[in-house]
């Protein structure tokens, strides 16, 4: 994404100003800040890193309340903290509160959101195992460590059909000559095109 000179120097001040608000312990102030730059920059990483610290400074706080048994007053910290960001367990533990304050329908409607907030995570944690596999596959295969690459694409191929992980083993048995591991690959594969009810090109 390309910005423009105003926007980078917004950005920069903005930043500027919410990292002298977070200096003073004005987390409240420095929240809307950091907000405001993912408004303007979505993938900006400083200011993601600084809601995280938000998030867990109201987290902090709110716990600090839980274990005094103020459950009312530690309510607004985790909302603020969810503001920052929406962590799963996060959720969950503002669920949790509001059940124990007798609050149900907020509860529930809490708990479904920590639900689907942990499959995705689950999800995202998931592509990234398999991705980081196939990067050590490659870094194996470039360094011409064929049993090394065989392993970590296979743990790839294993978690996910993935026609460019097939490629990749099928050039290695075939340059080692491994007729049998070829075969067993190929039925490997058609099996799960099978199980899966998927073709050749929706990969």
């Amino acid at each position: 994404m390309y910005f423009c000179d105003s926007e980078v120097s917004n950005v920069k001040v903005r930043a500027n100003i919410g990292q002298i608000m977070l200096y003073q312990s004005r987390y409240s102030e420095a929240l809307p800040i950091y907000q405001s730059i993912l408004e303007i920059d979505e993938n900006n990483a400083d200011a993601k890193q600084k809601l995280l610290e938000i998030h867990d400074y109201f987290i902090e706080k709110g716990e600090d309340l839980i274990d005094i048994k103020k459950y009312t007053t530690a309510v607004p910290y985790f909302e603020q903290a969810l503001s920052a960001a929406r962590l799963p367990q996060s959720v969950k533990k503002l669920a949790d509160l509001n059940k124990i304050m007798m609050n149900p329908e907020r509860a529930e409607e809490l708990y479904i959101e920590y639900n689907k907030l942990t499959r995705e995570k689950e999800k995202i944690d998931f592509e990234n195992a398999r991705r980081e596999y196939i990067n050590q596959g490659k870094q194996a295969l470039e360094a011409k460590n064929l049993a090394k690459a065989t392993e970590f694409f296979e743990k790839a191929f294993e978690l996910k059909v993935d026609k460019d992980v097939f490629v990749f083993l099928a050039h290695i048995y075939k340059k080692q000559k491994k007729t049998a591991e070829l075969q067993k690959l190929l039925d490997r594969w058609k099996k799960k095109i099978n199980e899966e009810g998927i073709s050749f090109d929706d990969i």
